[in-house]
């Protein structure tokens, strides 16, 4: 029986390229935590309804649906890289604009419905090109031991970030857990910027007008 050590099992952090993606993984999985805590709060504050907590977290499902529909086919398009910053710098100002409208006490359940649907749409674009980004740079040979890590990055982001953000919500108030999510999203964004790389495509891909009429029919 072959030896399983802990350099095997950390195969894929010993590309230093790879670290960089992994912790912006671990970011983005905080934001994604941290704003579904942070939003079920505010809604049950503003409304003390269970079914709109739940109508604004099922938004969330709907809007990673409808990115999910066209985003392999403009990830395909484009340098995942670019991609992924993108994506998470409209994360991040959709965290940072329900801040905003907290802190000003302007904030409604219409302006929540609309940061779940965004945030939803914003993970539909982020994990392909994040899996595509992935599997360049550690190719197939590493890629079960990859996606193990990338699973310890969500587990760590649920153990310590739910009890982060709940700790931030306790002390300073909702406001605070979607700031905690803001800076996840910068945090995840910046970890892109210092991944070096060009991530796009190297095959022939047919024209979007041609996929999407593809998709159509």
């Amino acid at each position: 029986m072959s030896r399983i050590g802990p350099p095997k099992l950390l195969a894929s952090f010993a590309i230093p390229t790879y670290r960089w993606v992994w912790a912006s993984t671990l970011f983005v999985f905080g934001n994604r935590i941290a704003s579904l805590l942070a939003q079920g709060w505010l809604v049950l504050q503003l409304t003390d309804s269970p079914l709109a907590v739940e109508l604004a977290a099922g938004l969330q499902g709907v809007g990673q649906f409808a990115g999910s529909i066209f985003s392999g086919v403009l990830v395909d398009r484009l340098d995942r890289r670019h991609v992924a910053i993108l994506v998470d710098a409209v994360a991040g100002m959709a965290a940072l604009s329900i801040v905003g409208l907290v802190l000003t006490e302007q904030i409604a359940l219409w302006h929540i419905l609309i940061a779940a649907f965004v945030q939803g749409m914003v993970f539909a674009f982020r994990w392909p090109a994040m899996s595509t980004i992935v599997f360049a740079i550690v190719g197939s040979r590493h890629m079960l031991n990859t996606s193990a890590s990338q699973m310890l990055a969500l587990n760590i982001a649920r153990v310590f970030g739910s009890g982060i953000v709940g700790t931030l919500i306790n002390a300073w108030g909702v406001s605070s857990g979607y700031m905690f999510a803001t800076a996840c999203s910068i945090m995840a964004a910046a970890c892109m910027l210092m991944t070096a790389g060009l991530f796009v495509s190297g095959v022939a891909i047919e024209p979007l007008g041609q996929a999407a009429r593809a998709w159509i029919k």
